[in-house]
């Protein structure tokens, strides 16, 4: 109906109206709080709404949500949520009049923080544990804090689960665009894991984020391969990103191999880690030919 269309074009009104307001808000907001939404500070957070408007007489609804980063001190200071409020209410107010159409969830949430994947993580590790029962060789390897890239080979898809097995971390796995935009994509989003198209010839915003995360001193899983090697080849040939990363991260590679069977109760599952790499004086091509042959042989010993 008519009261229909008015509120879904209302509802791009504001989120267009939102992020059009964005740096005016920034100036209304006191001295004292503007370096807070710096996006160069360290200890970032994400502050923002959810706005679920509902068509009265209706179950339709329409949500809208708007967010930005903020440093992790400013959260401290109840002016900063409560004029952020303001400024998303005052629009909605002004564009659907009734209040009662409106609910507002403010939520703050850590980006470097993976909460669902440390609920999660114990649970798994269990049933890894009962389940499958891997060997892990050299996981003192795995820095207790700092960032790192953990890279090995990638036979399974649950190879990521049990290189996370390794480590009482949060490790951020790169897994497929896919999985991010399919049905499950909310379980994927929430364990943090970073997006990448394999059909695209560059993943920049992929490089972009798991460098974003290295330089807060996280730990990112990476299969330097690509995909699934379901060929006979030990390894399928590497692409760079892996080096990349961890060069303009300033931060060492954990080489590993992972070999045997996912079967219950398996006699020759096994993840075996590498000394660390630090491929700093390296070139790009350098690094990765180094990271190529030290993971290859890791496999060929742990079949020996």
């Amino acid at each position: 109906g008519t009261l229909e269309n008015f509120l879904l074009e209302g509802a791009k009104i504001v989120y267009s109206d939102l992020l059009d307001n964005v740096n005016e808000y920034l100036e209304r907001v006191d001295d004292k709080y503007k370096e807070s939404w710096s996006r160069s500070s360290e200890n970032k957070v994400k502050i923002g709404c959810i706005a679920n408007i509902f068509q009265p007489g209706s179950a339709n609804q329409i949500s809208i949500r708007y967010d930005d980063w903020i440093s992790e001190e400013s959260i401290m200071y109840s002016p900063v949520i409560k004029k952020f409020y303001d400024f998303i209410i005052d629009i909605l107010e002004r564009l659907f009049y009734n209040t009662s159409q409106v609910i507002l969830v403010i939520y703050v949430l850590k980006e470097y923080d993976s909460l669902f994947y440390k609920i999660l993580q114990p649970l798994f590790k269990l049933l890894f544990k009962i389940y499958y029962n891997p060997k892990v060789i050299n996981k003192e390897y795995i820095p207790i804090n700092g960032a790192a890239v953990i890279a090995g080979n990638h036979k399974h898809a649950l190879d990521p689960i049990l290189v996370d097995y390794c480590t009482k971390r949060v490790v951020h796995t790169l897994a497929k665009k896919d999985l991010h935009d399919g049905p499950f994509g909310w379980f994927f989003k929430g364990i943090g894991t970073i997006p990448v198209d394999l059909k695209a010839s560059k993943n920049h915003n992929a490089l972009v984020s798991a460098i974003d995360y290295l330089k807060n001193d996280s730990l990112i899983n990476v299969s330097p391969e690509a995909k699934r090697n379901f060929t006979k080849e030990i390894l399928l040939p590497f692409k760079p990103g892996a080096v990349v990363m961890a060069k303009r991260s300033n931060c060492k590679i954990i080489p590993y191999s992972i070999t045997g069977d996912y079967k219950f109760r398996s006699k020759n599952l096994k993840i075996t880690f590498g000394k660390p790499l630090d491929v700093s004086s390296l070139s790009v091509e350098e690094a990765n030919e180094l990271l190529y042959k030290t993971i290859k042989k890791l496999i060929i010993d742990a079949r020996k």
